[in-house]
This record gives structure tokens, sequence and C-alpha cells, in this order.
């Protein structure tokens, strides 16, 4: 939970609330891992039940008499939706893509590192991330 408002930081917080992009990632998720050990074990009304609790969680859904079920759950948007785009690769890319990878002399020149994580400030500093409650 938490980490709304922190995106445009230096240290955003990607939880459900702020980051994620749909309702069924979410319910996906938890389908696939849930429960520990026991994974893709639950049923749809226990995964309807803890989709709605951790979207609860994050301030998505208000009303705690808020019943989650298949036709409720397509009203559900999620704050950063509007954030993710549809993979175009097919298209846009199309022109590069080739039968067998180029495994030998594919660049020319040497390959060669120009910079590091840390130093373009991509890498979160330990301690530096806003407290979630």
């Amino acid at each position: 939970m938490g980490g709304a408002g922190t995106l445009a930081g230096h240290d955003p917080v990607k939880s459900i609330g702020s980051y994620w992009p749909y309702a069924s990632t979410v319910m996906d998720y938890i389908r696939r891992s849930m429960p520990f050990g026991n994974a893709q074990s639950l049923a749809n009304d226990e995964l309807y039940a803890i989709t709605a609790y951790v979207l609860y969680l994050n301030d998505l859904i208000k009303d705690e008499n808020f019943e989650l079920n298949e036709k409720t759950f397509t009203w559900i948007k999620l704050p950063n939706e509007p954030n993710f785009i549809d993979d175009d690769r097919e298209l846009a890319e199309k022109e590069f893509w080739r039968d067998a990878p180029c495994m030998t002399d594919c660049a020319p020149g040497e390959a060669k590192v120009v910079g590091r994580a840390r130093a373009i400030d991509v890498t979160p500093e330990t301690g530096t991330a806003p407290k979630v409650e």
C-alpha cells in the first residue's frame, strides 16, 4: 500500500495504488501466487474477496460494503492506467526483426560500458525512500 504521489519523485513507491495499471493485473497476480505454498487454489469468491481487500487497502475501493464480482470488476480504474500504453513493437519495430539473432560482429567497434545505473541516478539509495504506513 501507499506510494500515492511518489512516481515523479526520486524514489517512487511502485505499489498497486500508485503504479499498477489495471485491476485485472492485480487479480491475475493474486490468482497465480496465493495462497503461499498452494498457489492457484483459491475459489473465485475468495479471489474476488482478496482482490477487493487489497484494492481497499490501497484506497481504490472506498466503500467497506462494496462487493467485487464479475459485474463490478470492470468499474475499478487504477490511477496510473493512463500512463501505460499498448505494446506496438510488432508494428513499430518490425523492420529490425531478424530470423536469426546476430552473434558475432553485430556492431562496429568494441563494446564498452558508457554508464552505471547508480551514476545516472536510477538505483534507489538505501533508506531514502518515503515511509509507507
